[in-house]
């Protein structure tokens, strides 16, 4: 069985570029200090979250090598102690309050959430169930980053728990829209097939390989 790119999704991926552009612009015109730690907050937030990857991938992944676990753990550990150290000189600075981990959470929150709307109004391919969730979840996530931009001083605290749980629901169900398109239910998410099968998708590779291992879980 062969999966190929659908144009649907190169015009959704598309909108999402241009989305991420005018955000880039919004910030460099509105908001330089913002724009201008964005330049390390979110390289060094990538840094760390695939660093974190890169030891869980050494620790765990049964056929990598002794030389390539060792690299992959070693990768990790001096990259996860740079970033959060680059981090933290970014955010302890005086003029830099508390409130901008709420401001650079909600860029990406936000962007996720164009995402969400674009791919469910655009693409087909998905069950129309699941399309009209994900459009309805990513609407209400923008609403609610705007809500966490307006109070973000007086509620930080509520705020800050509020916007990781928004980014799991999203994850969810975009996970279970992105699943419908080759008939499989969420529930097998509990396979390492169905998850590894789940990144080739996001990763949107143009030409995926069902296996059988996979497509036992295909059902029409």
């Amino acid at each position: 069985m062969i999966i190929k790119l659908n144009p649907q999704k190169i015009r959704a991926d598309s909108l999402i570029l241009l989305s991420i552009v005018g955000m880039i612009v919004i910030l460099l015109v509105f908001f330089h200090r913002i724009f201008i730690m964005s330049l390390m907050v979110f390289p060094m937030s990538a840094l760390f979250l695939n660093s974190t990857y890169k030891i869980g991938y050494g620790l765990f992944k049964r056929k990598s090598y002794g030389s390539e676990r060792v690299k992959n753990i070693m990768y990790g550990l001096l990259g996860i102690p740079f970033s959060v150290f680059i981090l933290y000189l970014l955010f302890s600075q005086p003029i830099i309050t508390r409130e901008y981990i709420i401001y650079f959470l909600g860029i990406v929150i936000i962007i996720i959430g164009l995402a969400g709307i674009f791919k469910g109004v655009l693409i087909d391919v998905y069950s129309v169930y699941w399309r009209i969730i994900n459009i309805f979840v990513s609407i209400a996530t923008i609403f609610i980053t705007i809500w966490a931009y307006i109070f973000a001083d007086a509620l930080f605290f509520l705020i800050i728990i509020v916007l990781p749980v928004v980014l799991i629901l999203n994850a969810i169900f975009r996970a279970a829209m992105y699943l419908s398109e080759y008939h499989i239910s969420l529930k097998h998410l509990k396979s390492k097939k169905i998850v590894k099968f789940l990144f080739e998708i996001i990763s949107e590779i143009p030409i995926i390989e069902v296996d059988d291992e996979v497509s036992e879980y295909i059902t029409i």
